[in-house]
Order: C-alpha cells, then sequence, then structure tokens
C-alpha cells in the first residue's frame, strides 16, 4: 500500500500528522554547530530544536506504528561540516529514527563509511530523473530515492518497474519550484540573508513574491510583466492520484514543514481519505470526493493557477491574477 508521507516541525505538529493519518513522518533536526544552508531558505525554526524533541516525537510515533525519517539537508559536504554532521547523524541514529535522507552523494558515502544500519534515503537535492540514476544510487547502498518532480506519469512507471530493489516515493502536494531540484538560481542568491530573526513571511514571500519585468526597447526599459518570476507557489497532484497509485510508487510526500500545522494536518487527511478509496477500488466515491474538495482554498488555488504536479505540462504560464 503507498505510504502518505508527512512533514512535521513539532511534537504537537507530529500528533496531529499521525492522527490525519500519515504513515510515516519527516522532519530536519538543528544541528549545533552548523549554521542551517539548504537550498530551499528553509530555516531553523522548521526543524526539531534538540535531539530530546526528536526522542519524543520518535516515541510517540513509534507507538502509533508511524516511521520517522530524518533529513540532512545539506547539499554539499565539506570536511569543514564532517565532524558535526557524523555527531549528528550518531545522535539520530541514537535517538531510533527510522531512515536519514542524505542530500549529496558525499554524504552517502560518509553514511555508508559510518557503517550504520539504518536506511539511507536519497533526497530530491540528488535530482534523480531516470531509472540509470536510481540504479546508481542503489549501488551506493541506497533504500529509497524521491524522484525528481518534473518527471511524466511514464517515466515515473519506468523508473519503478526497472528498479525493484529501491522504493521510490514522490512529491504530491505543497510549495514547490518549478526549476529542476539543486538548479535554483533565484532562492540560492538570497539565502545568505538568512539570520535567525529572519520571519516566516520574509522566508516565503522571496520566491512568491512579485517581481516587475523591463527589457530594453529602443532605449528604453519597457515594463513586460508583473509576476511572480521565481514561481515557488503550491502544487497538488490530487487529479493524477489513480494514475500515481497505479505506478507502484512507494510513498506520496506531502511539502511543507514550513507551513503551519492546520496546512499540514488538512492535507495530510484529504491524501489518505482519497488514497483509501482508490486502494478498496472506490473510484467513483474518489470523483466525488474530489469534486467536493473543489472549494477547499488550497485545491482551488491550485486549480485555477493549473499548478499540477506530473501534467504534460508542468511548467505553466502564470496565471496569477491581479491582487492575488
Amino acid at each position: 500500500m503507498v505510504k502518505i508521507l508527512a512533514p512535521i516541525s513539532s511534537l504537537e505538529a507530529t500528533r496531529g500528522a499521525i492522527a490525519a493519518g500519515a504513515d510515516e513522518i519527516y522532519c530536519g533536526v538543528k544541528i549545533p554547530g552548523i549554521i542551517y544552508t539548504g537550498l530551499s531558505t528553509r530555516p531553523d525554526w522548521c526543524s526539531l530544536q534538540s535531539y530530546d524533541e526528536l526522542e519524543r516525537v520518535v516515541n510517540y510515533a513509534h507507538r502509533y506504528g508511524v516511521k520517522t525519517i530524518v533529513t540532512t539537508e545539506f547539499p554539499f559536504m565539506a570536511d569543514l561540516i564532517e565532524k558535526e554532521l557524523k555527531n549528528f547523524v550518531g545522535s539520530v541514529v541514537e535517538r531510533d529514527v527510522d531512515a536519514i535522507i542524505a542530500t549529496d552523494l558525499g554524504i552517502i558515502l560518509m553514511l555508508r563509511h559510518m557503517g550504520l544500519h539504518t536506511p539511507i534515503y536519497a533526497s530530491t537535492y540528488l535530482a534523480s530523473m531516470n531509472y540509470e540514476a536510481v540504479d546508481l544510487l542503489k549501488k551506493l547502498g541506497v533504500k529509497r530515492v524521491m524522484v525528481e518532480r518534473h518527471l511524466r506519469l511514464d517515466e515515473i512507471r519506468e523508473i519503478v518497474e526497472r528498479n525493484k530493489d529501491v522504493e521510490i516515493e514522490v512529491f504530491v502536494h505543497g510549495p514547490g519550484c518549478s526549476n529542476i531540484n539543486v538548479s535554483c538560481h533565484g532562492c540560492g542568491t538570497v539565502i545568505h540573508k538568512i539570520t535567525e530573526k529572519t520571519t516566516k513571511d520574509e522566508i516565503l514571500s522571496l520566491c512568491r513574491n512579485r517581481y516587475e519585468v523591463y527589457k530594453a526597447e529602443h532605449g528604453e526599459m519597457i515594463k513586460v510583466a508583473d509576476a511572480p518570476i521565481l514561481d515557488a507557489l503550491s502544487w497538488c497532484s490530487l487529479c493524477q492520484l489513480p494514475d500515481l497509485v497505479e505506478t507502484g510508487v512507494t510513498g506520496l510526500k506531502i511539502v511543507g514543514r514550513e507551513c503551519d500545522q492546520k496546512y499540514q494536518e488538512e492535507v495530510v487527511r484529504i491524501y489518505k481519505e482519497l488514497v483509501n478509496l482508490l486502494e478498496a477500488g472506490e473510484i467513483e466515491p474518489y470523483h466525488k470526493k474530489l469534486e467536493s474538495l473543489r472549494s477547499h482554498e488550497q485545491i482551488v488555488f491550485a486549480c485555477q493557477q493549473r499548478r499540477c504536479y506530473y501534467s504534460n505540462l508542468f511548467n505553466v504560464p502564470y496565471r496569477v491574477k491581479p491582487g492575488m
């Protein structure tokens, strides 16, 4: 059965996600001695604040048979952070986490050299787009791969069929970018401005704000657009769920550790209910439920913008109405 993976950033959020139907939860944990440096511009307040908090989260999740997965969230490996990163990995493994998400080939090799028995999952940072890439990661000891969000359904299906020994995850909902992962030329240029005092709204606005776009024409600057050109808006795959489940993927991953708890719980509950209907063969009730969700704020926005994961035209023209 396909799993619903929920984002969490606290013990309270863990309780909510599990009550909503999450099969697995994933989180970051603040790493002592290292200033956060992820490509997604997600700061420390989106992560658990201590190993003790992680232990409480793991214990609570395991009580309900839910796995806890921790991400390393570093897009590179360097001697400068190796000691702190190894200490971090050792500390989360001691808390009995069920898997570690690796974001870089160097980190995967480091985890292997540490001789851990904890499964290694490959992050979206590795931008896996075909079965050859997944096969390479399998040879490095990776047990699960998050494939690139720009793949078509037939490409996902081929990866699943040709890599039987590796579990495959896909994104299904939440904030996302139209760029190929790790190819960000927007947020990456402003990430150095983030400090401990940076607010949630300031972080989220970097990629979602409108920007005035001009072009030079006959010696003058002509305004040609007023649009969120960095393109980190919410995406949805509710309409694609029957085909996604049919591909045989292991997990449907919801994005949003930086989002509020209400959003996390609502989205998990929606996807869990629809997946249960599909796996029970209740196709007509699935479509009726889907239609009833059209009034949901998150769904309405995605539909208006045609922000559909795994559609044939993933990168769509901007459809943001004035004033939105």
